[in-house]
């Protein structure tokens, strides 16, 4: 009889192949970072996936990105809003068609899972703004790709029969680990490599939960590990667009925050400055 564990190679393989689109978010990054691509070489690359294209042109074409003509071909939508609003629009589209999913053994939305994602790409784009020698739109990615080990926990059990559920009391990588094998930490670190998406984030991923912050291996991964701790898992909608009504408990000892001097009042800015782009993305691209 097949296990969770022995199962979860599998569950791995299909979710690479029914979500092509991280892939394509890989080599855009790799773009992003080559002084010789142009505009002509992202459209061209967006083009080659019919639901992205189709996707990037919808918001394209959306009052987030203001008034104007109308496009109709991904080269001139990529000329409208530039070359890097383009990269962070596809890392948008990505993270909504990975991670805008119910995940019925977590007990999650696809509402709320998608919240729970994008709210921690904005956030960590400003946390690394905040910071020094940490790329933004990198920053944007990983955050926004923070919960993707979740697909592979979840096709596992629905591959078997599903019937296992998070009962929102037990930790829950413990509870994880116990019936799987992994964290979604490292089940999304480990999706991210079959993608090739940067090593930097997929580290960032993986060590979002790890004990000691001080052995982290990247800045990356720790304002990754940080964010973690201000938003842990399990802020749903609900939860999110309470933000600011109550005191967080903001982990000022943080070796991320101290050697970047990051105080509780700029966590709060941050927060807030978060909730109005999350909300504006929300009822402007998604609603």
């Amino acid at each position: 009889m097949t296990t969770l564990k022995e199962q979860f190679p599998a569950a791995l393989a299909k979710i690479e192949r029914v979500f092509p689109a991280p892939r394509t978010l890989g080599r855009a990054l790799l773009l992003l970072r080559d002084a010789q691509s142009d505009l002509g070489d992202i459209a061209a690359l967006i083009g080659c996936d019919p639901a992205l294209t189709a996707d990037v042109l919808r918001c394209a074409n959306s009052v987030f990105y203001g008034p104007g003509l109308r496009v109709s071909a991904i080269d001139h939508a990529v000329q409208r809003i530039g070359f890097r609003e383009t990269l962070r629009l596809l890392s948008l589209v990505v993270a909504n068609a990975t991670a805008g999913h119910d995940l019925g053994s977590y007990g999650i939305a696809a509402e709320d899972s998608w919240a729970e994602s994008l709210f921690s790409g904005i956030c960590l784009e400003h946390l690394a703004r905040a910071a020094s020698g940490l790329d933004p739109d990198e920053a944007y990615v990983a955050g926004l790709l923070r919960f993707i080990g979740r697909l592979a926990i979840n096709q596992t059990i629905a591959d078997l029969g599903g019937g296992l559920f998070w009962d929102g009391q037990a930790r829950l990588a413990e509870w994880e680990t116990e019936n799987v094998g992994v964290t979604q930490a490292a089940a999304g670190a480990m999706l991210l490599k079959k993608w090739q998406v940067s090593e930097s984030i997929a580290l960032a991923v993986e060590n979002q939960d790890a004990a000691d912050a001080a052995t982290l291996p990247s800045p990356l991964a720790q304002a990754m590990h940080f964010l973690a701790r201000i938003l842990p898992p399990g802020r749903d909608l609900a939860v999110l667009l309470k933000l600011g009504e109550s005191p967080l408990s903001i982990p000022e000892d943080h070796p991320f925050a101290r050697e970047h001097r990051i105080s509780a009042e700029d966590v709060a800015r941050i927060l807030a400055d978060s909730l109005r782009i999350f909300t504006a993305i929300r009822d402007e691209l998604y609603r």
